[in-house]
């Protein structure tokens, strides 16, 4: 991986395709808690986004 990745994302997933071509995707993000936007390069260890609850979970959870 390379110190930069691009951001791909919707209301609550975020996307990032990392520059080895390789990518991980971020489940059941809080609603409106990405901190992140489409198109955006992002470094090791920086915040994307809150984390959010779904279906019968007790709390924030992110697959």
């Amino acid at each position: 991986m390379g110190n930069t990745s691009k951001i791909l994302w919707n209301r609550v997933n975020i996307l990032i395709y990392h520059t080895d071509g390789t990518f991980a995707e971020y489940s059941h993000i809080k609603q409106n808690g990405s901190v992140v936007k489409k198109g955006e390069a992002v470094k090791i260890g920086q915040l994307i986004g809150y984390s959010g609850n779904v279906g019968w979970s007790s709390g924030p959870i992110c697959i």
